[in-house]
């Protein structure tokens, strides 16, 4: 009885003095504000999009699209082009959002939706999904999905961050500059000038993991009635995506044996490099604008407009 007491006694003294010691990082300044930011490059403290994004957003309301992925799906999709083409959407991308993170926001959310439509870009599949734990957990209040993610990823850095969460929801959030319309972030800049293209390093572990994730929601689709489509957005021809084939290849096959759409428009596409996108390879309004049109098009043509 005693031994419990004391791990107790110095399980409540740990407690104490470790989050005390975070008090002090997030209260005192430093060369990047606060000082726990000069210690800690992980920790997401400023607000983006999806903070009002997640908070606008009624999964019981029904919309006949979802958007899901990372900025290439936020930066991609516009709503009021498909409410143009009389469908009614919302964008729920966010920053480095894979197959994993995407399906526990779909389990978690339950949203009324007719049709998913998950941005593939490949970089997606080469990354693990912590990059995106660290920006939802300072912005989504879902603590359920946290949680979860936490646990699935089974890094210390994530369960460190989580339990760090009301600290990080405190702060203060720098204003937004952002033009955002349901999820979608939209900018009128090009490159316009030669850019350097920095390409995707290939990663077989993660690839694995993400393709398991996404037959997962595959599965997760088909017992809700919901309806899959697997969209690549376009990105500039000089772009270096480490066997990006293969990968495009094993996303074909995926789509022909769950029998769910795939649109390749990665590559395929007459956007200009330099004045269809603002960086080295996101999609401006000019870029977004002519790849939705020919992607609505493309769901006209192929009568999929009652499926959706």
């Amino acid at each position: 009885m005693r031994l419990v007491k004391h791990i107790l006694l110095f399980g409540l003294v740990f407690t104490a003095w470790y989050y005390g010691l975070y008090w002090a990082l997030f209260t005192f300044p430093g060369p990047e504000r606060p000082l726990i930011k000069s210690l800690q490059r992980e920790l997401i403290l400023d607000k983006d999009h999806f903070t009002s994004t997640i908070a606008s957003f009624d999964p019981r309301q029904a919309h006949d699209i979802l958007f899901l992925g990372s900025s290439h799906c936020f930066q991609s999709f516009d709503p009021r082009l498909f409410e143009k083409a009389g469908w009614k959407s919302f964008n729920l991308g966010s920053r480095s959002q894979t197959p994993l993170n995407s399906y526990y926001l779909l389990k978690h959310l339950e949203p009324d939706v007719k049709t998913i439509m998950l941005e593939m870009f490949p970089g997606n599949f080469y990354m693990n999904g912590k990059e995106s734990f660290f920006h939802l957990n300072a912005n989504t209040p879902n603590i359920g999905m946290l949680a979860e993610l936490a646990m699935v990823l089974r890094d210390l850095r994530c369960w460190n961050l989580f339990s760090l969460k009301p600290f990080i929801d405190s702060y203060p959030a720098r204003p937004q500059k952002q033009r955002v319309y349901k999820g979608y972030v939209w900018k009128e800049d090009s490159v316009g000038s030669p850019i350097r293209y920095y390409g995707y390093a290939y990663h077989e572990e993660n690839m694995g993991t993400q393709l398991s994730y996404l037959q997962k929601i595959a599965s997760l689709c088909r017992e809700r009635g919901i309806r899959l489509i697997l969209v690549y957005a376009p990105v500039p021809k000089p772009l270096v995506i480490q066997k990006e084939s293969g990968l495009v290849e094993r996303l074909e096959r995926f789509a022909q044996s769950n029998e769910v759409a795939f649109y390749n428009y990665g590559r395929q596409h007459h956007l200009n490099d330099r004045y269809h996108f603002f960086d080295d390879d996101h999609l401006n309004q000019a870029g977004v604008s002519m790849f939705n049109n020919i992607l609505i098009e493309a769901l006209h043509r192929e009568n999929r407009k009652s499926d959706i």
